[in-house]
């Protein structure tokens, strides 16, 4: 859980002339929740910065693309938004899409999210096929029937799925 705390703002107000204060404000975000990159790339500073208080503009990010609980399309939304109807549905609110612009976030369980995330990832592993290299060695003193076995084998080879590598040995014969 990521704490940011907002000071309150003072200032004189030369319309009504007095001291005008507002209340400075805490956000808890999950570090999930918040694109520190995109941050640091769009404020050219690193986030976790405790040298010398942000403004609020920095602190808050942007808007964000809201997708609700339910899957329909809440529109471009600010972050205190979004969080606010992840908290009242009980839930996370997870960016699915961090390099969209806006980026796209999605009110749903974070745990069930990952779980699923793993399970995908576990099955496309499972799928994936591995190539595998198989070589034929040839001399260049080889026999006909030698030959005709080497030939055979790298058939079965290319028809069993397998890329084949096929070298010529250069060396001295024993005759």
């Amino acid at each position: 859980m990521l704490e940011i705390n907002i000071p309150g703002k003072e200032g004189w107000d030369e319309r009504t002339n007095e001291f005008v204060y507002d209340k400075p404000a805490t956000l808890r975000l999950e570090h999930s929740l918040l694109s520190l990159s995109k941050w640091e790339s769009k404020w050219h500073k690193p986030f976790l910065d405790d040298t010398k208080s942000k403004t609020p503009e920095e602190t808050l990010d942007y808007v964000r693309r809201l997708i609700g609980a339910d899957g329909e399309q809440k529109g471009v939304v600010s972050i205190q938004v979004a969080m606010r109807a992840a908290e009242e549905a009980g839930l996370d609110l997870v960016k699915i899409a961090p390099q969209a612009v806006p980026p796209v976030c999605k009110v749903l369980d974070y745990g069930k999210y990952r779980f699923e995330q793993q399970k995908k990832e576990k099955e496309a592993k499972k799928n994936q096929k591995v190539v595998e290299v198989k070589e034929t060695r040839l001399s260049l003193n080889i026999d006909t029937n030698d030959f005709n076995t080497k030939l055979n084998q790298t058939a079965k080879f290319l028809a069993a799925g397998h890329k084949v590598k096929a070298s010529t040995r250069r060396g001295q014969s024993t005759a």
